[in-house]
């Protein structure tokens, strides 16, 4: 839920880099 919540408030750069690390 906190991912979801950090990957709309963050550039879609950093979400890319936060799913990398969550596989």
């Amino acid at each position: 839920m906190l991912e979801v919540l950090l990957l709309q408030r963050a550039p879609p750069i950093i979400s890319f880099s936060r799913q990398n690390l969550s596989y």
